[in-house]
């Protein structure tokens, strides 16, 4: 009930507060019951400082893959389901909210990380000397952390949990789902027994632990293998906070692309000359504007003017999205309104 609660209250904040593009469909989610072991047996290992007592701050990962053999701990996944309490917990919603909303599967769905992950295994520093001292080792490695994610997905896709049939779900780092052959929730007669296809859905991919490398490094051990898992979906959302405004050319090769991340790091110039009108410039809003007690309204209303003038010189097909990885500081719903009202003024001043 505290789950129902905060939705809806989100949803009516969006509806009469925030001035944005959001879209409110009307439906509301029932939780799926399942266990994903993303390897099965191998345990993710943490380190958190002596003074997080409440486990709530930042952490290093441990490498866990330390030996040449222990790749093998690289297991395939293994996938656990309780569709009787799935159906249970559906049709408690389905009694409650029917007819006023569409009860749908709460979605599940995730990014294929396949560098970042290797690096969660193995350790940043680890990551990017592997690449110079062992690179058929961690090609190995690559490899199979490439057929686990195909693995996962196709599990997911099986069992009727990935995906979801709510267009209005933001899609990973970028905005809204909606698109050509996209289907949603109108185009099923039954959203419980409905398994969305992954060709059917958005896939999402990014590097992050890949910002500093040269494009052929990016090549050769990310992008290769991300246009092998993300051949399962019909279109793409490519990228995070990583700069990719000089890897636009290789976002190319990567055949069903459809949004770009551009982060707050970028050269938004660059970015949009190289993106044009191809694929939807999907910027990032910077957070460091939020910090203090105070937002600093001044910069951040430079920020996406220097946005919004690239794209339009260029013929972007444009988003803006505050999708910050940390916190808003205090006073964040007042924040986030003033936000909102202030590029939306941006926006109809350009356009």
């Amino acid at each position: 009930a505290r789950q129902f609660e905060s939705y809806l209250k989100t949803k009516m904040f969006y509806s009469k507060e925030l001035e944005d593009d959001n879209v409110l469909e009307p439906v509301i989610y029932s939780q799926q019951v399942f266990g994903l072991e993303d390897y099965e047996g191998l345990e993710r290992k943490i380190e958190r400082t002596d003074n997080d007592t409440d486990e709530s701050g930042a952490y290093a990962m441990v490498p866990v893959i330390v030996e040449d053999s222990d790749i093998e701990k690289l297991r395939m996944p293994k996938l656990t389901y309780d569709k009787e309490t799935t159906r249970l917990n559906y049709e408690q919603a389905y009694d409650i909210f029917h007819p006023i909303l569409t009860v749908l599967k709460k979605p599940h769905t995730m990014a294929a990380k396949i560098a970042d992950e290797f690096s969660w295994f193995r350790g940043m520093e680890n990551t990017y000397m592997d690449m110079y001292d062992e690179p058929e080792w961690m090609h190995a490695a690559l490899r199979k952390i490439t057929d686990n994610f195909k693995a996962r997905f196709r599990m997911l896709e099986d069992a009727g949990i990935w995906g979801t049939l709510d267009n209005s779900e933001p899609l990973g780092s970028a905005g809204l789902r909606y698109a050509t052959g996209i289907p949603d929730f109108r185009d099923v007669e039954d959203p419980f027994t409905h398994k969305v296809k992954l060709r059917d859905s958005w896939g999402f991919t990014c590097a992050e632990v890949f910002n500093c490398v040269s494009n052929a490094m990016h090549d050769e051990f990310s992008y290769a293998y991300d246009k092998e898992v993300m051949s399962l979906f019909k279109y793409i959302n490519v990228g995070c906070c990583e700069v990719l405004d000089h890897k636009i050319d290789l976002i190319r090769g990567l055949n069903n692309a459809r949004k770009i991340s551009v982060s707050e790091w970028c050269d938004v110039e660059h970015a949009a000359d190289a993106i044009k009108g191809d694929y939807v410039y999907s910027y990032r809003a910077a957070g460091v504007h939020f910090v203090n007690d105070r937002w600093d309204k001044e910069n951040a209303e430079k920020e996406i003017r220097s946005v919004l003038t690239a794209s339009k010189k260029h013929g972007c097909n444009t988003e803006i999205v505050l999708n910050i990885g940390g916190t808003l500081g205090r006073h964040p719903v007042e924040k986030v309104k003033e936000w909102s009202k202030m590029v939306r003024g941006l926006i109809n001043e350009y356009y």
